[in-house]
């Protein structure tokens, strides 16, 4: 117990100071018995498990249940174009919950659009799903609307640039006709501190889209 592993040091509860117990431990004859305090000291010392902060805990499990919510909105579109075969000539919708929220019956009147918006996406998951969400759909255009979630999340300005010009260059290899349409990162009260950050992006983004 603890009592008997604060006897075994030499030092009695509520007395002595640091001086005093190291004076005690001099003595020669318990200088003997210390490898055996030190193994009994041991044996009683409690292993520290490290908790997660529940900060941390909770911003894991937010995580996860977005990746869980964005695979099951992937096979969703899967199995819609496995039922119907999207048409030519459409306009692709990609990027995050804006565009999969995206009324576009009211926004894009008399235009065949093919939404494939996932939420909580970053540029850098449309690009790692290029394949299903873009090269697959024989689209005239793309309208793309991404990286409030990659600036709102910490990442830096130039690595969500760099993520976007992948994406650009990736579109222009596998469609050199098919036109992007960037639309900019809206204000967000809820996002109110990163905007700033989040404007100067938008306008890096019309300059670069210009130059094309």
């Amino acid at each position: 117990g603890d009592a008997g592993c604060g006897a075994a040091a030499g030092i009695r509860p509520g007395t002595g100071s640091r001086a005093t117990a190291a004076a005690r431990y001099a003595d020669p004859m318990r200088l003997r018995r210390m490898p055996w305090l030190l193994l009994l000291a041991l044996s009683c010392a409690r292993p520290v498990v490290a908790e997660e902060p529940p900060a941390d805990a909770e911003r894991r499990a937010r995580i996860d249940e977005a990746k869980r919510k964005e695979a099951a909105e992937r096979t969703a579109f899967e199995e819609r174009d496995g039922k119907n075969t999207p048409r030519k000539g459409a306009v692709l919708l990609v990027g995050s919950s804006r565009i999969k929220r995206w009324t576009t019956a009211e926004g894009l009147p008399g235009l065949t659009v093919i939404n494939r918006g996932f939420g909580g996406s970053y540029i850098a998951d449309v690009n790692h799903y290029f394949d299903q969400t873009v090269r697959k759909y024989a689209a005239n255009a793309i309208v793309f609307y991404a990286g409030d979630n990659d600036l709102g999340g910490g990442k830096s300005p130039d690595r969500v640039f760099a993520d976007y010009q992948a994406f650009v260059e990736k579109v222009h290899a596998a469609k050199p006709d098919t036109e992007i349409f960037f639309i900019a990162i809206k204000p967000s009260l809820a996002r109110w501190t990163p905007w700033q950050i989040m404007n100067a992006f938008n306008e890096r983004a019309r300059t670069f889209s210009s130059s094309r």
